[in-house]
């Protein structure tokens, strides 16, 4: 079943590019720095300046791209801004304007040569300086073949050149669709191969038929930090492994069963997605079974390193499986932990789907759900030797449906932090602040939320939502609800143990 997930930054947090392999990572993640997502050094900025006075757009981007030749850069993996274009921005234009995109190619162009002067200048070697340039050089060639015209083999060096830096995991099938696009171009003038690739853009029919047989290969952007970069990405992925957040939903479950049972003289290790598998290698589809692979090898490899081994449902399953295949004494017994029934998830997102508010239910996500997710839940909590459960349907389903004899699994509901727990005082006033904390799913809920609410609204002028935690943009929430009504919704995407306090405040 394909669930939409937000994708997460997890690597290539800290590199320097003055050496190939980081020249190519900062080619893949200079979307996160420039304008105000950028912070340098006193000293850093003074061997960078002055800015040469003929780049006139993208001055940030002579900054950022020295930058990080000089001094090693650190991304910061949590949302910090948003980042808003307005109408007049003279780089990311609404409306073609040819005196604006004539004013844009100069100041790229500029920007290349006293960049690639810099950097020569620096001893970078010319190998280093095409894999920082040379997606802005083509850019710059780009937008003087669209307005001046040139030689048809121009057309075809610029894009492949951008098609290279953009997409170097290409698949076969999406080579050869390009290749057949740009050979077309040598037979038409710059202009006219131009004209024709903005019409089809705006092509539905285009864009349907070329989802459907050519599916555009995305950037290799390690689960992306694409929601940082513009706004804010979701895209379909099976994944339901746990990254180390505090505030996420699970990643705060380990954590507060870790913390009680250090209070209770236990020493506890926590193991994370990117602490077990830094550098992932199996397709997004099968990320979840990776995860599990690779905790039992890591469990195997070191049996006698722990006593008892708690393995949220369903990434126990592979251990599960090896202690029952390949027994050893020294291997640590297994204790799975769960949320809820699995079971009881997939009937009632079948339910939805009926009502046609499932966005990923239909019958082949169902099958695939059954054959792969599930089947991990059900290896996950068969072979454990003990359980804790925090949903009470989901203790006595995992009893029964198993045949763990009674007693093996525990209904241990989850708790939250002390910090949770503000001081308040409660004046005689009306109650008309409400507060929704979680992800914004359809399986959670939040259309019959969006509808209560909107029945709320009609009787009572004075109440208010907020909606934290939820992942998504703003605009994207309120879009759940009658436009008469959205100027009472708040909307907090990502909360951090600073912020959790106010967010329970405003209701």
């Amino acid at each position: 079943m394909e669930r939409k997930r937000p994708r997460f930054f997890r690597d290539g947090f800290c590199f320097q590019a003055n050496e190939l392999s980081g020249a190519l990572l900062f080619r893949r993640r200079c979307a996160f720095m420039g304008t105000s997502r950028m912070t340098i050094r006193r000293n850093l900025a003074q061997q960078i300046g002055p800015i040469p006075p003929e780049i006139q757009i993208q001055a940030d981007e002579y900054i950022y791209t020295l930058a990080p030749v000089l001094m090693p850069l650190r991304i910061l993996p949590e949302a910090l801004t948003y980042y808003r274009v307005h109408a007049d921005n003279a780089f990311h234009m609404l409306n073609a304007d040819p005196v604006k995109l004539r004013h844009k190619q100069k100041s790229l162009a500029a920007l290349v040569k006293t960049l690639s002067l810099r950097l020569s200048q620096l001893g970078i070697g010319s190998e280093v300086r095409r894999a920082l340039l040379d997606y802005t050089d083509a850019s710059a060639d780009q937008l003087r073949l669209s307005l001046d015209g040139g030689w048809s083999w121009e057309t075809v060096a610029t894009e492949w050149k951008i098609y290279r830096v953009t997409h170097p995991n290409a698949t076969v099938a999406y080579r050869v669709f390009k290749s057949l696009t740009l050979l077309t171009a040598l037979f038409a003038p710059p202009k006219t191969f131009y004209r024709t690739q903005k019409a089809l853009a705006q092509n539905q029919l285009y864009h349907r038929l070329r989802y459907k047989c050519f599916r555009s290969p995305k950037w290799n952007t390690s689960r992306g930090m694409a929601r940082l970069a513009k706004d804010l990405h979701v895209e379909n992925s099976d994944c339901h492994w746990v990254l180390r957040a505090r505030e996420a939903g699970a990643a705060g479950v380990v954590f507060n069963h870790a913390e009680q049972l250090e209070k209770l003289g236990h020493q506890v290790d926590s193991w994370f997605f990117d602490d077990v598998l830094p550098s992932p290698r199996w397709p997004t589809r099968f990320r979840d079974l990776e995860f599990a692979v690779a905790v039992s090898s890591r469990l195997r490899r070191q049996p006698q390193q722990y006593d008892v081994v708690n393995l949220h449902a369903p990434w126990g399953c592979v251990y599960g499986l090896s202690r029952k295949w390949f027994p050893s004494v020294e291997l640590p017994p297994y204790v799975f932990t769960m949320q809820g029934s699995e079971e009881r998830f997939a009937r009632a997102m079948k339910l939805e789907h009926r009502k046609g508010r499932a966005a990923n239910f239909a019958w082949k996500n169902r099958v695939w759900h059954r054959l792969y997710h599930q089947t991990m839940y059900d290896f996950s909590i068969s072979t454990a030797d003990f359980g804790a459960v925090a949903n009470r349907e989901g203790w006595i389903l995992s009893e029964l449906k198993y045949g763990h004899p009674p007693g093996r699994i525990s209904y241990v509901p989850n708790g939250v932090s002390e910090e949770f727990f503000q001081p308040r005082i409660f004046a005689d006033v009306p109650a008309n602040r409400l507060l929704y904390v979680g992800t914004w799913l359809d399986r959670k809920g939040i259309h019959y939320l969006a509808d209560a609410f909107t029945a709320l609204a009609a009787r009572s002028p004075e109440i208010q939502l907020t909606v934290a935690g939820c992942i998504l943009a703003e605009e994207q929430v309120k879009a759940y609800f009658p436009i008469a009504i959205r100027n009472r919704i708040s909307v907090l995407p990502f909360l951090s143990s600073r912020r959790d306090a106010r967010a329970l405040r405003c209701a």
